[in-house]
């Protein structure tokens, strides 16, 4: 019987650059376990296309044989090209399962997550990381205090450099005075088959400790019920989070309040692109949220650490950016219309529209706080921006929103 080889991993990924003119693959792998920079030359892509599922050996040589123009290719030529790409930690083999079980076991026994960004997105070292952030918020406008209370922040999660002045505009609508506590909604980019992971885990930060309300934290645990992912393991990597916890951290130092990080899952989940869908699986751990948030003891802030449209060939698109540009950003501004007005079907009926076709990765985050903002809330948008990034054609928007009290 013909070798089974294993199908490439689901969890790096593989974006299209070029590099002296020649079309690679970059590999990004988030357990580390590919070396930083690795990228794949063009004789590797047709191999990779067909290692979707578990294969024969024999069958993937005819496969490639026929791709080649006829050219005899043998099991052997083929076994030996699937060592090397499972030697570079790339396909989902029993090797790759193992290690990834030893790194998730060392990750659950911590009881704090360790910044993972620090020292390559933002400085790890605390003068540093607190003077970039002066810088960063030195760019906000002023902010009308007359606004209200602050019940609900829109943050993005994009790249420091790349968001800095949307990143400012949010931050500087943070109150004065801190929160009792603050939910923070993330995007789980990989949490592939759930909808929610909350962890229990403090937040590190090289400005200090992020502490977790455990208490919150496990409620809307049990409120996610089989929506929740096993582990807390995705927020290892996670930046969708850890870019909020330095803000916070930074700008309310030793008074920061405890988070409940939550990410959230893709609405590819559900049944179908609609709010009704969204309120039928999601509705025990939104009546959960609900009640922390109009909770009149604990004053709550809710914060969306999110992006929005994605476009381009990084992103699975055929076209580049700039020429989906135009629509993307008419989407985002019919979305970002009906979020500040709380009109949650609305914003539902624009989202099945295009059915998430510019791949709005904040899509739940959002969804789960318009369905939790007080009623009386008055939502404002401020800021908005698309960073493109040339050598992959790709462009990824963002916005900043608050709403008040």
């Amino acid at each position: 019987m013909s070798r089974i080889l294993p199908p490439l991993r689901r969890d790096v990924e593989l974006i299209p650059i070029k590099h002296q003119g020649q079309d690679m693959l970059l590999v990004r792998d988030r357990l580390g376990l590919v070396p930083e920079g690795m990228a794949l030359r063009p004789e590797s892509f047709s191999l990779l296309s067909l290692l979707q599922e578990p294969r024969e050996a024999a069958e993937l040589a005819e496969e490639m044989a026929r791709l080649a123009g006829g050219r005899e290719i043998k099991e052997q030529e083929i076994e030996s090209v699937v060592d090397q790409l499972d030697a570079a930690w790339l396909l989902d083999s029993d090797k790759l399962r193992e290690q990834r079980d030893q790194i998730e076991a060392a990750y659950a026994d911590l009881d704090a997550r360790e910044p993972a960004l620090a020292g390559s997105a933002y400085p790890e070292e605390p003068d540093e990381a607190s003077s970039l952030l002066h810088r960063i918020m030195a760019l906000a406008s002023p902010v009308n205090r007359r606004a209200g209370r602050l019940a609900g922040l829109v943050a993005p999660h994009i790249d420091l450099a790349a968001g800095e002045r949307v990143y400012a505009q949010a931050y500087r609508r943070l109150d004065p005075a801190p929160p009792d506590r603050v939910i923070i909604l993330g995007v789980g980019h990989h949490l592939a088959e759930a909808l929610f992971s909350i962890t229990c885990k403090d937040f590190k930060t090289p400005l200090g400790i992020v502490r977790n309300d455990r208490d919150a934290s496990r409620a809307l645990q049990e409120a996610a019920g089989s929506l929740g992912a096993g582990n807390d393991f995705e927020h290892k990597f996670e930046h969708s989070i850890e870019f909020q916890t330095l803000f916070l951290r930074h700008l309310y130092g030793e008074s920061t309040p405890p988070a409940t990080p939550v990410l959230c899952g893709s609405a590819a989940l559900l049944p179908e692109y609609g709010r009704q869908a969204f309120l039928d699986t999601a509705g025990p751990f939104l009546e959960v949220l609900s009640a922390m948030v109009a909770d009149p003891d604990r004053r709550t802030l809710v914060l969306a650490g999110v992006d929005l449209c994605h476009i381009g060939p990084k992103f699975g698109h055929q076209h580049p950016a700039q020429e989906l540009a135009a629509s993307a950003s008419k989407h985002d501004a019919t979305l970002l219309e009906r979020l500040a007005a709380l009109d949650a079907d609305g914003f539902w009926k624009e989202t099945a529209r295009v059915q998430d076709a510019y791949n709005v990765c904040g899509l739940t985050a959002l969804a789960c706080l318009l369905e939790v903002m007080p009623k009386e809330s008055q939502g404002e948008i401020l800021g908005y921006e698309m960073w493109r990034e040339a050598p992959t054609q790709s462009a990824v928007s963002f916005a900043a929103a608050a709403f008040s009290v």
